[in-house]
Parts: structure tokens; sequence; C-alpha cells
């Protein structure tokens, strides 16, 4: 998993984070910052949140982080219409993660959506408030889109 989050920190220009503390030390990946509230499992052997709120995360998303098998929340919102934002397309690969109950990236400027992913997260698909909306330009589109459990 520390492999699957360096990626992701380069990826996402890790550098340039509002928070990145503790990122690519010694430290334990339980301990590099996030804003989850217990980003490890209860036996802290794996990974199952990753919440970078309006953390200046920008560039792709990378295929490692379908590695993270564990992860049951990951949420990279941005400030809306505000750079710098995640871009590309939502990876494929992103339909692996079948432990996902949670999903917010909202303020992002992703080119396709979330429809592919019915069919690989069908266990839960049916029990998760979706909520979303499609902005298009003549430049870009942008989804914002934000699953979670019904409220």
């Amino acid at each position: 998993q520390r492999y699957a989050l360096a990626t992701f920190y380069f990826s996402t220009q890790g550098g340039d984070w509002e928070n990145q503390s503790g990122w690519l030390t010694v430290q334990d990946e339980c301990e590099w910052f996030s804003d989850s509230i217990s980003p490890c499992s209860s036996d802290g052997q794996s990974l199952v949140s990753m919440e970078f709120n309006f953390n200046n995360i920008q560039g792709e998303l990378p295929f490692e982080l379908s590695l993270l098998t564990s992860l049951t929340t990951l949420s990279l919102r941005n400030p809306d219409e505000n750079e710098p934002y995640i871009r590309g397309s939502l990876p494929s690969h992103l339909g692996s993660l079948t432990a996902l109950k949670s999903l917010a990236i909202s303020g992002n400027m992703l080119s396709s959506g979330i429809f592919r992913f019915e069919q690989q997260w069908s266990q839960w698909w049916d029990s998760v408030y979706a909520r979303l909306s499609f902005h298009v330009d003549t430049i870009r589109p942008q989804w914002q889109l934000s699953v979670g459990p019904c409220p």
C-alpha cells in the first residue's frame, strides 16, 4: 500500500498539497496526513479511508489506487470550478475497489462518469445515495459526483 500511496502522491502533485504532513517519510502510512479520522483498519494493517478535501489535489488518479483493495472511502473533493483539480477520465480501475462504500470527487474536471462502474459495485449500488450533476462548457466537461451511504 505504501507504493500505491507514493504513486498517488506523485500523480496528484503531492509537493503542492496544502498539507502533506508525514507523506513519503518512514512513518507508518496510517500516520500520513489525511482528513480521515480513522484511515486504517482496526488492526492497523490496511488503509480503509483516503480523504483529501480542499487540499490542492491535482493531476490524474493513478492506476495504483486499484491496489488499495480495502478502501471503503475515497474523498478527493475540490472547491467547485476552481483550479487545481483532478483531471482526465474517471479511471476504470476504480471499479476493482469492491469494498468502496463512499466516493466523493466533486469540484474536479473528469471527462467520464460513474455509470460504467454500476456492475462492479452492484453489491452496494442500490444502497447508496448518489448526487450527480454534469456541467458542460465548450472546452471541457465536468463531472461533479458524490456517492455515499443514504442519509
